[in-house]
């Protein structure tokens, strides 16, 4: 049998319709598509003989095609037996007990299609409030080499648009692993989400309601992109749309539904109106507030702040530079680099950023505006 399960039953139901078999149920966790007759068996495997799988999944096909081989060429009752040893060792090495994740770094073929598909299934999109900060990342167990793949792929993309603002592979994105033996690649920067991800997002046609954190985390983009987070209608407005992203919008989250239509509607309101920003003597103005961005002020210095890379809280703030580089014992320019860049790396076992923020010289400290 072939499986597929998703917390999403009309993605499931496309595909079903789409190869026109299958059978889609669904359960208080998720909703699953299975292929369970040899017709249509045959018909999987050979959709994905010609179209090879990107992922360690590749290898549990492989695996499964043996193993369907071996027991569709052995019919006599005494070869079923012995070719049943060879099934069950076969089978006992798939899925979550797979220990093998090798695959060629040859073997990648990384297209648009493919990479939105990888993002619908293990992808996500968040903002958090209170670092103000966007990030895009997938994860997904196994080869190291895959996400190497998108994220060259993406810096192919970027080198393109960008030329040499995208700089190297680094600061397009990063991978990391987990203890778990997961990777994952998350990208944080500002102008390759809005210059790479973003246009490349927007050319291809979704097929879950992953598109639905992709939409609202782009809202939330451009609230903050006109100013708007600075009002109070604006503010309370991102955090509606926080409040029903990605695990909140799984059927089986106990967290309170929201209004589509109704907050669809309110975003929509809100993006059309005037923007609360406006340019004034070569510096952004905050209209709502009547002064301007606090990080365009002269009496403000830089200090940079720790942060922890996946729940976005703030571990350590720091006066300068300097200070967070004695506290990590690494050098002031490695600590510049990764205020700017905001690239994860590991600080005692866990993944973390830095970031720089600014405050008033003579007093207390402030989280920057952008």
């Amino acid at each position: 049998m072939i499986g597929l399960h998703l917390d999403d039953k009309a993605t499931l139901e496309y595909i079903s319709n789409y190869l026109g078999f299958g059978k889609t149920t669904v359960n208080s966790k998720d909703a699953r598509f299975t292929v369970s007759t040899q017709r249509d068996v045959v018909v999987i495997i050979a959709i994905f003989s010609k179209y090879c799988l990107n992922t360690t999944k590749h290898l549990n096909f492989l695996a499964f095609k043996r193993a369907y081989n071996i027991y569709m060429d052995n019919n006599s009752l005494e070869a079923c037996k012995q070719s049943k040893i060879v099934i069950d060792k076969i089978t006992g090495e798939m899925n979550s007990k797979r220990t093998d994740f090798y695959l060629s770094p040859t073997h990648f073929n990384i297209t648009i299609d493919w990479l939105l598909g990888f993002v619908e299934g293990d992808g996500w999109f968040s903002y958090n409030i209170n670092v103000r900060s966007f990030t895009f990342g997938v994860i997904q167990k196994g080869n190291k080499e895959l996400f190497e793949a998108i994220v060259s792929f993406l810096h192919n993309l970027a080198s393109i648009e960008l030329g040499c603002e995208a700089g190297d592979r680094n600061s397009v994105a990063n991978v990391y692993s987990r203890d778990t033996g997961a990777f994952f690649m998350v990208i944080k920067r500002k102008i390759i989400i809005e210059k790479v991800i973003i246009p490349l997002f927007d050319s291809v046609t979704w097929h879950s309601k992953k598109y639905l954190d992709y939409c609202d985390w782009k809202s939330i983009l451009n609230l903050r992109n006109m100013g708007l987070h600075y009002l109070p209608e604006g503010k309370a407005l991102i955090e509606r749309i926080t409040q029903q992203m990605n695990n909140y919008r799984l059927s089986s989250s106990l967290h309170p539904r929201i209004d589509r239509p109704l907050l669809e509607t309110e975003i929509s309101k809100l993006l059309s109106g005037p923007s609360n920003y406006e340019i004034r003597e070569g510096k952004t103005f905050i209209k709502s507030l009547n002064r301007f961005l606090k990080n365009e002020e002269i009496n403000k210095a830089i200090g940079v702040q720790l942060v922890d890379g996946l729940t976005g809280s703030v571990i350590s703030t720091f006066n300068s530079y300097n200070e967070c580089a004695k506290f990590l014992d690494t050098s002031r320019s490695s600590v510049s680099n990764r205020a700017v860049k905001n690239n994860l790396f590991k600080h005692k076992g866990i993944l973390v950023y830095l970031q720089k923020y600014l405050f008033p010289l003579s007093s207390g400290y402030i989280l920057p505006d952008q």
